[in-house]
């Protein structure tokens, strides 16, 4: 690993701890769907799950510029996930925060100098199935 690349690593994870959270991801398996041979979750599978640690994070709240919708700030942030390259979370993944279930969207490898240094992806809020 080249020096960049270790320097780097560490700004994110000295970023992420400025308020760092653990979760605990659910993950179903997945298997190939027998019509589009795309990848599915397996409903017979076992889920697993895996403690992570990450941080929550939302956009900027700010007036929209270039639109034509009445002035002010809108409440409706979406939030996001950031992990180091060792805590990589999975599309599709579900985890309880903030008194809240969310679901972690495509996710996204930071890569520079050569190297994966963290992982993004958007959440969205999950509800549980009664």
């Amino acid at each position: 690993m080249n020096a960049q690349l270790k320097q780097i690593r560490n700004g994110v994870k000295k970023n992420i701890a400025v308020n760092r959270s653990r979760v605990t991801l659910t993950r179903r398996p997945m298997t190939t769907d027998p019509i589009g041979g795309g990848q599915v979750p397996d409903p017979t599978g076992t889920v697993t799950t895996e403690d992570i640690y990450c941080r929550i994070t939302h956009e900027r709240s700010t007036v929209p510029q270039d639109t034509t919708t009445p002035a002010g700030l809108s409440t409706n942030l979406q939030r996001m996930i950031m992990a180091d390259w060792n805590n990589e979370p999975t599309a599709g993944d579900l985890f309880e925060w903030n008194g809240h279930q969310w679901e972690v969207g495509p996710v996204d490898p930071v890569m520079q100098f050569g190297g994966v240094v963290g992982y993004q992806a958007p959440l969205k809020e999950a509800y549980a199935a009664t």
